[in-house]
């Protein structure tokens, strides 16, 4: 799974109280994935736009906030929450939670191997970070 190979950003969590995008969801995990893998993965929800924050994450945005949530719980399962994250003490079975968690999704197949994704539901403070160095794999301009 490629998801065991160093990953070249770290994973950002989002404060409890930050605005929430309910048409858009944060993936992480991608480091290996372009943009048409990444349009793929959520092909039958219909994305709309993919924004990249880093070479790890991205947000993927939809047409509505029910299209976004039919693809965070058609691709993948709510995981329990971290001791000491924002999400910590939620019921991962409470649909009320689902903004608030990180999910498991299927994995993507890239090459012959599986890639192990997560997500949430995305915030207004998940953007690329302007003084972030530039050093990049650019992986989205290609195919």
């Amino acid at each position: 799974v490629l998801m065991d190979m160093d990953l070249f950003e770290a994973r950002t969590e989002a404060p409890r109280e930050a605005e929430r995008r309910p048409y858009a969801v944060h993936m992480y995990g991608v480091d290996v994935m372009s943009t048409n893998d990444v349009y793929a993965y959520f092909d039958d929800f219909a994305p709309t736009f993919v924004e990249w924050i880093n070479d790890s994450s991205c947000n993927i945005t939809f047409s509505d906030e029910f299209a976004a949530k039919r693809a965070m719980c058609g691709r993948g399962h709510p995981l329990p929450p971290t001791e000491g994250t924002a999400a910590a003490g939620l019921d991962p079975t409470d649909i009320a939670n689902l903004p608030y968690l990180w999910h498991q999704g299927k994995d993507y197949v890239k090459d012959g191997t599986p890639v192990s994704l997560i997500y949430r539901m995305a915030t207004v403070k998940d953007v690329r970070d302007p003084n972030a160095p530039r050093k990049t794999r650019e992986l989205w301009k290609t195919g």
